[in-house]
């Protein structure tokens, strides 16, 4: 008789496909994994609550000043409800046995895995800092860290420090002997025989082929001769996430989300969240992180310069590599209901106890007409940035 326990079982499919999309996440593993308390989020598109990972301040010794250990909390939609849904014969079944798990179950795991990385991956456009790579050296790797050392404050955890790259640099880095020579890594240097690259500098690489490529907007790729500045056209106060903006030489030009720019006097970088077509060289822009203080009337607002403009920037056209640290973004999950056999369903939540709140519903009915079972998985999760200054743009130029 075969074996068609596992492939009938929605508990035993469950818990495999749990341990399998732990194993796949790629930049899900390295960001902040909050979760739903209450567990009362059950319909696409809700919103949960989830702590962000807080710090303290420094204030006069014996003043008595008590700060709270209560965390601050983050409010994550939940967009996402991905699914696979297959099905097997059963003269399929009758032959699969063990087999249902390595060619059925890792491939649907494997491209939930991959949605989910890639909403993560789409972030960048959030991230306002940026370092251009020179000539795909290891002194880049380093350029680009101290960017984040530097914008990222008061960031000390160097043991939670990532690097999402693609292919092409990692090819690049695999040649660099700080990744591959002995007498640097040991006597047996993983990145020459097993292609690992391994932490270098308190950052931990790790190949990503659901990074994206950006293309600006015009009043960045045409830059230069005042058409990427611009004035404010009214005060912009601390925290606000809006800033109009009028006399821009560009009149039309346009302006995409992940544009970068800086307003005149602060150091801080903003970068654009949402597309805008300037009007006689005016518009209203919409941008992340909020502001970091107040922005007043006729302050000079300058985008990155690309193009002919600029020929040594990266910003008009490039390839979005991601260093950052886990507190810059986070994954929330909220287990799907389970409903039992009286509804006609016969499916089953599994939730890890390694990474907190993941879950993933399997589900499997039978098409007695057609003689086939189906077998589905499927999750509910949404993304979101928590602080933009914990990450950087490692940008590889395009052209």
């Amino acid at each position: 008789m075969s074996n068609q326990i596992g492939a009938y079982n929605p508990t035993f499919m469950a818990q495999e496909a749990l341990w399998r999309l732990e194993n796949a996440l790629g930049m899900g593993a390295r960001v902040y994994m909050g979760y739903d308390e209450e567990r009362q989020s059950y319909e696409r598109g809700d919103v949960i609550s989830i702590p962000k990972p807080g710090g303290f301040k420094v204030t006069q010794g014996g003043a008595g000043v008590l700060q709270s250990l209560s965390t601050q909390k983050v409010m994550i939609r939940l967009r996402h409800h991905d699914e696979v849904l297959f099905y097997l014969t059963d003269k399929e079944l009758a032959y699969t046995g063990p087999r249902v798990i390595t060619d059925h179950i890792n491939p649907a795991v494997y491209q939930i895995a991959n949605n989910i990385d890639a909403a993560l991956t789409a972030l960048y456009k959030d991230i306002p800092w940026s370092y251009d790579d020179v000539a795909a050296s290891y002194d880049d790797f380093l350029g680009c860290r101290i960017v984040l050392r530097d914008v990222a404050g008061s960031l000390i955890d160097m043991g939670d420090n990532f690097m999402a790259i693609d292919s092409t640099l990692e090819a690049s880095y695999l040649g660099f002997p700080e990744f591959k020579a002995a007498n640097i890594v040991g006597e047996t240097p993983q990145g020459l025989t097993l292609g690992v690259l391994g932490e270098r500098a308190g950052v931990q690489p790790f190949v990503n082929q659901n990074l994206d490529s950006h293309t600006s907007g015009t009043v960045v790729s045409t830059g230069g001769s005042g058409l990427n500045t611009g004035v404010l056209t009214a005060d912009c106060p601390k925290g606000a996430s809006f800033v109009a903006v009028g006399g821009v030489e560009a009149a039309s030009g346009t302006i995409l989300p992940g544009d970068s720019f800086v307003i005149a006097g602060h150091t801080q970088r903003y970068v654009a969240t949402a597309e805008v077509t300037l009007s006689g060289g005016a518009g209203g822009v919409k941008f992340s992180p909020p502001a970091a203080t107040d922005y007043f009337i006729n302050d000079v607002l300058s985008f990155e310069s690309g193009g002919t403009a600029n020929p040594g920037s990266h910003a008009d056209s490039y390839y979005s590599n991601i260093m950052f640290n886990r507190r810059f973004a986070a994954l929330a999950f909220a287990a799907l209901p389970k409903h039992d056999k009286v509804s006609g369903a016969n499916c089953s939540v599994i939730t890890s106890a390694a990474m907190p709140g993941l879950s993933i519903r399997a589900r499997v009915g039978y098409d007695s007409l057609r003689a086939r079972q189906y077998i589905g998985f499927d999750v509910l999760y949404g993304v979101k940035t928590l602080d933009p200054n914990m990450a950087v743009i490692y940008r590889r130029d395009k052209e």
